[in-house]
């Protein structure tokens, strides 16, 4: 079994950070959820005008923050101006897009990063250059045995994979098992494998672990932790850390 955050038995994942009570993709929320015992922070990344990587989920602004426009057409000195956190409540309207080194540095010594590319709906993404500032950025910080690079598709993964074959590989894989994305992830020897909750059935989650994956679901049913964690399932992902933690931790196994 490779290595696991914070080398647990088994993990707990901030989806987007703390996001059920925090502004998603932002320190605060990031902060929050290692705060609330989460052993690895999910949070997703785009490419500003100047080539910076930046933290944020969406192809544009208008969604999380008070401004408009692609992320592409920002420099990072204009992106740093708006408000990323008024849009949850007003009382975090102090924060704003983090930097992926930001996100990395404020890491450190808490647990691990799985850093979503996103490529779908976006033609022309420079995956090259997003693939060689995620290596640079994560071994500045040292977090490069410490992080998991993901997408839901395989183009993005390999192209990270050719620059850097070190670096923690995972495909996000909601199409139907006849889609053959588990076989992909097995075929390039990928960290590990994130299934559509409804689709990871038994059989598909010991293929997966008896090839070496670690297998990861999102998970809105904590009462279904129990049989997918016997299954081989070993990272449980929630935008409720905190709930997700007091969950697990009333098992009859241990996160240690």
């Amino acid at each position: 079994m490779p290595v696991l955050p914070n080398n647990k038995q088994f993990y707990v994942q901030a989806h987007r950070g703390y996001s059920e009570i925090y502004p998603e993709n932002t320190l605060l929320a990031m902060r929050k959820a290692f705060e609330a015992g989460a052993d690895q922070v999910e949070i997703d990344v785009a490419l500003t005008k100047d080539n910076h990587l930046v933290v944020i989920h969406d192809y544009d602004v208008q969604r999380t923050t008070n401004g408009t426009g692609l992320v592409s057409a920002f420099t990072l000195e204009d992106l740093k101006k708006l408000d990323a956190g008024s849009w949850k409540e007003p009382s975090f309207h102090t924060e704003r897009i983090p930097t992926l080194a930001e996100a990395a540095e404020i890491t450190q010594g808490h647990g691990w990063l799985n850093i979503e590319i996103k490529s779908r709906g976006r033609p022309g993404l420079p995956v090259t250059t997003i693939a060689k500032k995620l290596s640079q950025t994560l071994r500045e910080y040292n977090m490069h045995q410490q992080a998991i690079v993901a997408s839901f598709d395989l183009a993005p993964l390999l192209e990270v994979q050719r620059h850097d074959p070190e670096l923690n590989l995972m495909l996000i894989d909601w199409d139907a098992p006849e889609d053959g994305g588990l076989e992909k992830a097995i075929t390039h020897k990928f960290y590990g494998w994130t299934p559509k909750p409804n689709l990871a059935s038994t059989e598909r989650i010991q293929k997966a672990v008896a090839a070496g994956l670690v297998v990861q679901v999102d998970i809105k049913d904590l009462t279904l932790i129990e049989t997918l964690y016997a299954a081989g399932v070993r990272g449980f992902s929630s935008d409720d850390p905190a709930q997700l933690k007091t969950y697990v931790d009333g098992l009859n196994f241990t996160t240690t």
